[in-house]
């Protein structure tokens, strides 16, 4: 039956709009005509669009495509569907839309599970195109069927829509967007059909639906734990192969749970030793992290001596990883009892070439080696451009027995970076206030002098006893306590306390206190001091004069110094 315009002109143009960038574009007109088209019970409309769809221009294509999905007819679908790879690959897009795809899906879903081979080829390509994962049961159920002209594509096309559904984000992915529906069950379905499919693997022998098993398992899917379990099962064989080489996460997640059960099956074991991989490594390690607790101490203990990557450390591998990654690998391989040879070079190439997080690691396994092996790893790690690495250094650096640890921790003592000095003083346990206090009266000048100013380094708490027997009302303690400013070279950290001091009653005490401020270069101690330039007391007078001239440098309160002095100073 021919479509007359009559005919057309007889039929009521729809209401809703079309939406695709395509079909927008059209002429008025011709957007008219599509419409119509679209709306029409008259058969012979979708042998018009069937034409419109190998149309040269985009526009037509791709209306001609939206007016046959709007029809309701069964043969209009089919027609979309056979014609979806005559389509030019900029028009295919107008069908993956949410709506397209909504529309279509149970089309779709009846076309791959038909018997004709060509019209299931077609929905299959349809279906991936647009990312469906709703269809991805129905594609395994056929790619499993057995005897299929186009098993392999169907396979492929399993395997490729499990990837997706495995790396499902839902915030991030537009395929559970589109879907709106929950991704748990979305995995849920997928899982069942592709765990039928397992069972029956001798009917298809498709590795890819083993493959993507793996794609929408957990650890805590019945599946593929039993398989695994069942050395007799079909897929056994299939499936433990597809986990020594599987980069999805959660057949990798698989194979590392089982490894941690006390009675992981020996085929598991055997993978978890032999994979050196990126892919697997990497997630073992994140999830070992840089404490492993004791489930994975008890498999450490078990198995970490056969691990390949461990005993024949692939150190260019292990600096490609995270910098948590490489922290929780050197925690591995020193809580795994490793021999030492091997620690060393594990070890020793995480602080050449590992990240900061990596070497810090480093560092603190370097106490599990013998301390001669550890001495050249450690001297590198000392001199590391990272603070932290540094720092960590430092706190190993006696417990390694390396020979000349306390003049590096000393040496430490002026890095500019706090974390380091703090970390030296923590080591620098013979370099203390008390006990430089005790042996004072004992040591010649040169040793108070050279003694002190370590002790003002070593000891963070230095500063504060000698401000303490600074502010002791008896007049000896506060003389020696000068005395200890002086020799530690803490005038400009005590300048608080020996200004406080420029008002007490002694003027031996007053000052000794006014020449120490002299060295403190501090514009307040310049300020304290000229209001004594004038004091009754010429000793006193002296000394403040003479600090004065030593501050007389500091541009705050030169002025002010030399207003004050340009009559009695020379």
């Amino acid at each position: 039956m021919k479509v007359t315009r009559r005919a057309l002109a007889s039929v009521p143009v729809p209401a809703h709009p079309w939406t695709s960038p395509v079909v927008s574009s059209l002429p008025h007109g011709l957007e008219r005509t599509l419409r119509v088209l679209a709306s029409t019970k008259n058969g012979a409309a979708a042998d018009v669009l069937d034409a419109g769809l190998r149309s040269p221009q985009e526009d037509i294509a791709g209306g001609a495509a939206m007016a046959l999905l709007r029809r309701r007819d069964p043969a209009s679908r089919e027609r979309l569907v056979r014609g979806y790879s005559g389509l030019r690959r900029s028009v295919r897009p107008v069908l993956h839309t949410p709506e397209a795809v909504r529309r279509i899906r149970s089309d779709l879903s009846r076309f791959i599970l038909g018997d004709d081979q060509s019209l299931t080829r077609d929905a299959c390509r349809m279906a991936v195109d647009a990312t469906d994962l709703e269809l991805l049961p129905p594609i395994a159920e056929a790619a499993a069927g057995g005897g299929r002209l186009y098993a392999p594509l169907l396979a492929a096309a399993a395997l490729r829509l499990a990837t997706e559904l495995g790396l499902l984000d839902v915030a991030a992915n537009p395929a559970t967007q589109r879907s709106g529906v929950d991704p748990a069950f979305l995995r849920r379905a997928a899982y069942l059909k592709l765990a039928e499919a397992a069972d029956s693997f001798p009917q298809h022998g498709r590795l890819e639906l083993v493959e993507a098993l793996l794609h929408v398992s957990t650890p805590r899917d019945e599946a593929a734990r039993r398989i695994i379990s069942t050395p007799s099962h079909p897929c056994h064989a299939p499936l433990i192969d597809s986990l020594r080489q599987t980069r999805a996460v959660q057949g990798i997640d698989i194979v590392i749970d089982l490894w941690l059960d006390a009675a992981a099956p020996t085929a598991v074991r055997r993978v978890a030793i032999e994979r050196g991989d990126r892919a697997f490594v990497g997630r073992l390690l994140s999830y070992v992290g840089a404490e492993p607790g004791p489930r994975v101490l008890e498999a450490l203990t078990r198995d970490a001596a056969q691990f390949r990557w461990l005993t024949k450390p692939d150190v260019q591998l292990l600096c490609s990883l995270t910098g948590e990654q490489q922290a929780a690998a050197a925690a591995l391989a020193y809580a795994g009892r490793l021999q030492p040879g091997t620690l060393r070079e594990l070890l020793h190439g995480l602080l050449k070439y590992g990240s900061v997080n990596g070497r810090v690691a480093a560092c603190r396994g370097l106490v599990r080696l013998p301390s001669g092996a550890s001495h050249e790893p450690l001297i590198l790690a000392l001199a590391d451009d990272a603070p932290a690495v540094v720092a960590q250094a430092a706190a190993v650096a006696k417990a390694c027995r390396l020979p000349d640890a306390e003049a590096r921790l000393v040496s430490l003592l002026d890095h500019p970076a706090e974390r380091v000095r703090h970390a030296a003083q923590s080591e620098l346990t013979g370099l203390r206030f008390d006990l430089y206090r005790d042996l004072y009266p004992r040591l010649t000048p040169q040793l108070r002098e050279a003694a002190g100013r370590l002790v003002a380094k070593a000891d963070p708490r230095a500063i504060e006893q000698v401000e303490a027997c600074l502010r002791q009302p008896a007049v000896n303690p506060r003389l020696l306590a000068l005395e200890w400013v002086e020799a530690m070279g803490i005038q400009r950290q005590c300048a608080p306390a020996l200004i406080a001091l420029l008002h007490v009653s002694d003027t031996g005490v007053q000052a000794e206190a006014a020449r120490l401020l002299g060295g403190s270069d501090r514009p307040d101690a310049a300020r304290a001091l000229a209001e004594l330039a004038d004091a009754s007391s010429s000793v006193l007078r002296d000394a403040v004069r003479a600090s004065l001239k030593q501050l007389c440098a500091i541009d705050v309160t030169q002025a002010l110094i030399e207003s004050l002095l340009e009559d009695d100073l020379p």
